[in-house]
C-alpha cells in the first residue's frame, strides 16, 4: 500500500505540494495560503493526520482497482517524490499514472454536486501534471461512501502558466520570509 515516508513527510517543507497548491491558489476549504506559507516558517506545525485522512490513505488501493475494473485501464501506484524537472520548488506524490497520465485517488466525505469535482481537487490534479510534464490527468472521487466516479482532464497553457506564476511568487516569498497576498481571494488576506 503506498506510503510516505518520514523522510517523505519531512521534504514536502522543500517544495509546494498539490494540497499547498489548492490553499495557495485560494481553493481549499481547509487550509489558506497563510497557513501554508505559516506552515513553512515553522509558526505553525505540520498538519496531523486524522482519522479520516488516514482511511482516505488506506481505501485509496481498492478505489483505484475499482476504477481499473471499471474503465479497463491499468493503474501504476506510485511512492515516489516528484520535482518539476525546471521548477524545482514544485513536487508531488502522484497517487499513480495511467496511459502517460497522472491519476489522484480520493475519497471524502462531501457531497458532490451533479457530480461536479471540488476544485481543491482538480488544482492539485493540475499541479501534479505540470510537476510531471503531463498534458492529461484523471481525477478519481469516492464521495460519501458511494462508488467512485472519474473525470479525465486536459490542462492548458493558460493554466499551466498561471500556477507557476502564482506559486513561484509564493515560493519567493517563502525564501524571503515575506508574506504577502498571492491570489486576492479574502482567504488569503
Amino acid at each position: 500500500m503506498p506510503q510516505l515516508t518520514d523522510a517523505q513527510l519531512t521534504e514536502r517543507l522543500t517544495l509546494i505540494g498539490g494540497s499547498d497548491a489548492a490553499a495557495i491558489c485560494g481553493v481549499n476549504p481547509y487550509e489558506t495560503a497563510r497557513d501554508v506559507f505559516e506552515r513553512y516558517m515553522g509558526g505553525k506545525p505540520p498538519k496531523p493526520q486524522t482519522d479520516a485522512m488516514r482511511w482516505g490513505i488506506l481505501v485509496e488501493p481498492l478505489i483505484g482497482a475499482f476504477y481499473m475494473e471499471q474503465t479497463g485501464r491499468c493503474l501504476q501506484f506510485n511512492t515516489a517524490t516528484i520535482r518539476h524537472p525546471v521548477y524545482p520548488f514544485m513536487g508531488c506524490h502522484v497517487d499513480a499514472f495511467q496511459d502517460g497520465g497522472v491519476v489522484e485517488i480520493k475519497h471524502t466525505s462531501r457531497k458532490l454536486k451533479q457530480k461536479m469535482m471540488p476544485y481543491d481537487y482538480v488544482v492539485q490534479l493540475y499541479h501534479n501534471m505540470i510537476v510531471c510534464c503531463r498534458e492529461d490527468g484523471t481525477l478519481v472521487v469516492a464521495a460519501g461512501g458511494r462508488p467512485p466516479i472519474w473525470q479525465d482532464f486536459t490542462i492548458t497553457h493558460e493554466i499551466t502558466t498561471w500556477m507557476i506564476t502564482i506559486e513561484r511568487k509564493f515560493w519567493d516569498a517563502v525564501q524571503q520570509k515575506k508574506w504577502e497576498v498571492f491570489d486576492g481571494s479574502p482567504s488569503t488576506t
